[in-house]
């Protein structure tokens, strides 16, 4: 990986390219219109993004954006297992609106629908996988969905 300094009329900037296209040989040099050459730090590796969980990340992020599903995500990020009826009290909302904002996070694959051993069949319950849910060094949740990071 190399990266080359482009200066121009008012603009100097590093574009990312390939060594063999710009004739750039051996170590992570930069090549510019003095012909100097400079080490630049390497950058640090991406994570692994788990693409195949979202393959449409803007409907996710569209989902999070409403104001309430991303209070809903809140309540939801320390792992708990809420109803839509105990979220609706909670964030004072009607509880169809509720239902109709967890079917959207639910369908996007921001939250799962769980049926806790004690509780009642009759009624739904969501909660965020295990896989998304962290912590911060100051010990509040953080959801880490691959494509975004929610603090809360």
């Amino acid at each position: 990986v190399h990266y080359r300094t482009l200066e121009g009329a008012n603009m100097s900037c590093m574009v990312h390219c390939n060594p063999l296209e710009f004739g750039i040989a051996g170590g992570g040099g930069v090549a510019h219109a003095g012909g100097m050459s400079a080490e630049l730090p390497r950058p640090d590796p991406a994570p692994p993004v788990p693409v195949a969980e979202f393959p449409k990340p803007v409907l996710l992020l569209q989902a999070i954006a409403d104001p309430v599903r991303y209070e809903a995500l809140r309540e939801l990020a320390a792992g708990a297992y809420l109803s839509p009826t105990e979220l609706a009290k909670k964030l004072g909302v009607q509880v169809d609106r509720m239902s109709k904002h967890m079917r959207v996070l639910r369908d996007r694959g921001a939250v799962q629908l769980v049926r806790p051993e004690d509780g009642d069949g009759r009624v739904q319950y969501y909660q965020i996988p295990q896989r998304f849910r962290a912590t911060t060094d100051a010990g509040r949740p953080l959801l880490d969905y691959g494509v975004c990071v929610v603090r809360f």
